[in-house]
């Protein structure tokens, strides 16, 4: 081989050997660019998985506190209403007490007349 085959046989290798390191920095990175695809896919997967089992446990603690503040509020309203009747109740015995004491309080007068009216016969009998 002459000098001048040599020297192209070189250059050709040189050339060759700068596209294949052109080729195989391009496939580099392509390869980091899927990579980063990749990751960025499989972050998205755990982030949309994430807000799904958010999105639940939000959905449950709303039923969970829609239930017990209904169980509150019924429970109030009975104990309102419990409340209510044993107001009445007593209202009534308060009105019945009341009556007595008013017929006891009548008849202590009409008691009262009678024994005024007895000590007077008495007088009259003793003149």
């Amino acid at each position: 081989m002459s000098k001048k085959e040599i020297k192209d046989a070189v250059e050709t290798i040189s050339d060759f050997n700068t596209m294949l390191s052109d080729e195989l920095g391009k496939s580099e990175l392509k390869l980091l660019e899927i990579r980063s695809l990749k990751n960025g896919i499989e972050l998205s997967k755990q982030t949309i998985e994430s807000l799904k089992n958010d999105f639940k446990r939000n959905i449950f603690y709303v039923l969970l506190g829609g239930l017990i503040g209904f169980i509150t509020s019924y429970s109030l309203s009975t104990i309102q209403s419990k409340r209510e009747d044993r107001i009445v109740e007593l209202s009534k015995l308060l009105t019945e007490k009341n009556e007595q004491q008013a017929d006891f309080q009548q008849h202590m007068a009409d008691m009262n007349t009678l024994i005024l009216e007895l000590k007077t016969e008495i007088d009259s009998l003793k003149n």
